[in-house]
């Protein structure tokens, strides 16, 4: 009888061994399916941070480069176009966004009335944003700038 009662506890022990590594396996992969779940969502969010984030510094830039437009803007409609032609990024906003694309434009003389003092301006830039893979984003906007009445040719 107390052979019985031996084998019991003992048939007790190693069930009870099993079931701790059965617990550990189940543990196992439950981790890993919930890693898998969060991988791709965490990707998204540093995504979304990141295209916020070249917004944001895009609106930045795009408002220096207003500032820079305003303080030098040319006396004739000839030297404006040619001005517009040397406007660049700044040189963090470069290095830090390679392929982004500055353009300016700029009303007609012809659009503007003759004796108008804001002149509408459009400035928008174009790139990805923190890793080339990225689509491309396009921020703009439009800046009235308060100028000297332009010269309007024939």
């Amino acid at each position: 009888m107390q052979s019985g009662i031996r084998n019991h506890r003992r048939s007790r022990r190693t069930c009870r061994r099993g079931t701790v590594l059965v617990e550990m396996v189940v543990m196992t992969v439950v981790i890993s399916v919930v890693a898998t779940v969060l991988l791709p969502m965490l990707g998204a969010v540093r995504r979304a941070n990141g295209a916020a984030r070249y917004e944001q510094l895009a609106m930045i830039e795009l408002e220096n480069v207003r500032t820079q437009l305003e303080q030098s803007w040319p006396e004739n409609r000839t030297a404006l176009e040619d001005h517009l032609k040397t406007v660049e990024v700044g040189e963090w906003f470069g290095r830090r966004y390679p392929t982004a694309l500055l353009t300016v434009s700029v009303a007609t003389a012809a659009e503007i009335p003759e004796h108008e003092q804001l002149v509408p301006i459009r400035l928008t830039l174009a790139g990805s944003g923190d890793t080339p893979s990225q689509a491309r984003r396009t921020v703009s906007v439009v800046a009235w700038i308060l100028v000297k009445q332009l010269e309007k040719q024939p």
